[in-house]
C-alpha cells in the first residue's frame, strides 16, 4: 500500500517539471527572438507572446476543472501534457510572431491543465499523514525543470540555436505521455471541482473581505513570479551580465525556490503561513530592490536566490495559507478560484514587462516595479482575514 503512491506522483512530478522547462526555454530564447532571428520580436510583441501563454494557463486551468468533473485526474493530466506537445512543436518550427504566439498559447494550455490536474492526483493517492509533504515534494518540480532549463539551455543554444530549446521540451513532453498511462494507472478519481453553490459562497458576507484578498494577493504574487520568468535572462544581458552568466543566475533564481522552500514549510508549521508567506514576500521585495542597483556577480546571485525564495517560494506557501483560510467545504474551491484569477496576473506581468522596456525603462527600473508588485504583495497577505468572520 505504501508505494502504491510512489509512481503516480512520480508522473505529476514530471509533467510539472516540464511547465518549469518550458518557462526556462522561452526565457532563455528571447534574447535571440528580440530582433536577432528569423521571427523578429519586438520587446514588446515579445511580452504578448509571453502573456499568450499565460492566457492559455488560464483557459487550461478553468477547461480541467470542468474535465475533472467526467474524467479522472490522470486521464486529464495525460491529455494536458499531449497539449504541451503540440505547443512546443509549433514553436520549433514558427518563423512569424503570430506562430510563436500560437505554439505558446497552445503550450500554457496544456501547462495550465497539467498543473491543478497534478495537484488533484497528488492529493488523491498520497497518503493522509503525508499529504503536505508529499505535495510540496511533487510542486518543486516547476522551480526544478526552469532550473534544468536554464542550466542546459547554454550548450542546447551553442549547439543549434533557439529552435531546438523548444525541440527537446517537445521531445520530453512525447516520452511523458506514452509513460504516463503505466506510471498513473493507480490515479484516482476525479477532482471533483466546486460547484457553482461553492462559487458564491466565497461572496458572502462572512467571507467576502478573505476572498478579495486571497485573489489579489495570488494575481501580483503570479504576475512577479512569470514577469520574472520571462524578462530576467533580458533583464541580465542588458545590465551587462554576458549569455552564460544570466542563464546560470536563472538557475540561481529558480534554486531558490527549490531549495529554500521546504525550510519555509517547517516555518510555516511553526509561525504559521501568512506571517512566512509576508515575511518572504518582503524579503524578495528587499532582493529585487537591492538587484536593481546592478551590483556584482556573486552578489547577484545571492539575491536571486533570496528573490526566487521570496517570490515562488512565498507563492507557495501563500496558496497552502489560501487552501486553509477557508472552512474544509469550502477549500477546492477557494484555492481553485484563487489560482484561477491569479492566471490574470501570470499574464499581466510578461506583458508589462514588455511594454515597459518597450518604452525606454531600465533593467534596474523594471526590478524595482516587480520589487514593488512583491512588495503590495506582502501588504495583502498582512490584510487578509485568518479565516472567515463568524456570521452574525
Amino acid at each position: 500500500m505504501s508505494a502504491r503512491w510512489v509512481m503516480p506522483v512520480a508522473g505529476c512530478f514530471l509533467a510539472v517539471l516540464l511547465t518549469g522547462y518550458e518557462l526556462a526555454a522561452y526565457a532563455a530564447a528571447l534574447p535571440r527572438l528580440v530582433g536577432g532571428t528569423d521571427v523578429r520580436l519586438s520587446d514588446a510583441s515579445a511580452g504578448v507572446v509571453a502573456s499568450g501563454a499565460m492566457a492559455g494557463m488560464l483557459v487550461g486551468g478553468l477547461g480541467s476543472a470542468r474535465l475533472s468533473r467526467r474524467h479522472p485526474s490522470s486521464t486529464v493530466l495525460r491529455a494536458a501534457v499531449a497539449t504541451m506537445v503540440a505547443g512546443m512543436a509549433a514553436c520549433t518550427v514558427a518563423t512569424q510572431p503570430w506562430a510563436l504566439g500560437v505554439g505558446r498559447l497552445l503550450t500554457g494550455v496544456g501547462a495550465g491543465a497539467a498543473v491543478p490536474s497534478a495537484i488533484a492526483l497528488t492529493a488523491a493517492v498520497a497518503p493522509r499523514r503525508r499529504r503536505t509533504a508529499v505535495h510540496t515534494l511533487m510542486f518543486s518540480g516547476l522551480q526544478l525543470g526552469s532550473a534544468l532549463g536554464a542550466l542546459a539551455a547554454p550548450v542546447i543554444l551553442h549547439g543549434g540555436g533557439w529552435r531546438p530549446l523548444f525541440g527537446v521540451g517537445a521531445g520530453a513532453a512525447a516520452c511523458l505521455v506514452l509513460v504516463l498511462p503505466r506510471l498513473t494507472r493507480d490515479g484516482g478519481g476525479r477532482a471533483g471541482a466546486g460547484d457553482l453553490v461553492g462559487v458564491r459562497a466565497l461572496w458572502t458576507p462572512a467571507t467576502r473581505r478573505l476572498t478579495v484578498t486571497h485573489w489579489a494577493s495570488t494575481a501580483m504574487s503570479l504576475l512577479v513570479v512569470y514577469g520574472l520568468n520571462a524578462w530576467l535572462v533580458q533583464l541580465l544581458l542588458d545590465a551587462g551580465h554576458g549569455p552564460t552568466d544570466s542563464l546560470r543566475l536563472l538557475a540561481v533564481f529558480n534554486l531558490g525556490a527549490v531549495l529554500g522552500t521546504p525550510l519555509a514549510g517547517l516555518a510555516a508549521d511553526r509561525w504559521g503561513q501568512p506571517g512566512t508567506a509576508f515575511a518572504l514576500f518582503a524579503g524578495g521585495a528587499v532582493g529585487l530592490a537591492v538587484l536593481a542597483t546592478d551590483p556584482a556577480s556573486r552578489a547577484a546571485s545571492v539575491l536571486l536566490w533570496l528573490a526566487g525564495l521570496g517570490t515562488m517560494g512565498a507563492t507557495t506557501i501563500l496558496n497552502g495559507a489560501t487552501a486553509t483560510a477557508y472552512g474544509a467545504d469550502l477549500r477546492a474551491t477557494g484555492l481553485g478560484w484563487a489560482l484561477g484569477i491569479g492566471r490574470l496576473g501570470a499574464a499581466a506581468g510578461p506583458l508589462a514587462g514588455g511594454l515597459l522596456l518597450g518604452a525606454g525603462a531600465t533593467p534596474g527600473a523594471l526590478l524595482l516595479a516587480f520589487a514593488a508588485a512583491a512588495l503590495a504583495t506582502a501588504g495583502l497577505v498582512a490584510s487578509s482575514p485568518a479565516r472567515p468572520a463568524s456570521p452574525t
